[in-house]
């Protein structure tokens, strides 16, 4: 008698898909929807004749509405060391959209252009003076 073992072997291959990738991206300066169409300059005030100076800053917001707060920080130095410097020697006014703008405020830049008017103002009795004015719009996230 004879017998006969038939081993057969099954061989499967199996794949599992996997697909793992880093890449990196930049960003590059785009337009960032804000554009000073008129500046502030430097000014003089001669108190004697003219008391005031008016200026106007034109933004262009190519934005929807956007919340900025105003910052205003004012140094006077006196040129005159027998006149005794005091706030009131030039008030400095910032007005948008007919409201004046004390700083600490929040306003809302419109779409467009957003007109701006810088005054400052002196009188015949002001003392002769250096300012500096630093006028910040920051936009609020």
């Amino acid at each position: 008698m004879m017998s006969v073992i038939l081993l057969s072997t099954f061989a499967a291959a199996v794949y599992l898909m996997n697909y793992n990738k880093s890449i990196t991206g930049q960003i590059i300066e785009g337009d960032k929807g804000f554009g000073v169409s008129l500046e502030l300059q430097d000014f003089v005030i001669n108190a004697t004749n003219n008391t005031i100076n008016n200026q106007s800053l034109i933004i262009e917001n190519r934005n929807s509405y956007i919340l900025m707060e105003y910052e205003l920080n004012k140094t006077l130095i006196s040129n005159d060391i027998l006149c005794d410097l005091t706030g009131e020697d030039m008030i400095t006014e910032f007005w948008y959209n007919g409201n004046l703008i004390n700083s600490g405020d929040n306003l809302t830049l419109n779409p467009g252009f957003n007109k701006f008017y810088l005054l400052n103002i002196a009188d015949n009795r002001s003392c002769p003076l250096n300012a500096t004015l630093e006028i910040q719009l920051n936009e609020l996230l």
